[in-house]
């Protein structure tokens, strides 16, 4: 992983890209006041631990565990709507 140092008005920040990572392009890290004027291969040590350490596991689609209620719920919804059209029709 490389990372660089960014200066802004207010704030310094670590920028840490990784190559071989395949849910994150980069990490920010945005660095205290007090932390201001530590040295850059200490800063970029401490950001590699921190994204090393973290490992985010891939984001997983809802599974419905059960979808009986849900369809037995449309075709009651449906036959209630065909028996009341039945009766309009019926008796109009």
């Amino acid at each position: 992983m490389k990372g660089t140092l960014l200066k802004g008005a207010n704030r310094r920040m670590v920028v840490v890209r990784s190559r071989d990572s395949k849910l994150f392009e980069e990490a920010h890290f945005i660095l205290r006041e007090e932390s201001a004027d530590a040295a850059l291969p200490d800063l970029l040590e401490e950001a590699n631990r921190i994204v090393e350490k973290s490992h985010f596991p891939a984001p997983r689609r809802a599974i419905r565990k059960n979808g009986i209620p849900f369809t037995a719920g449309v075709f009651m919804g449906a036959g209630v709507e065909a028996l009341g059209l039945a009766v309009y029709f019926l008796f109009r």
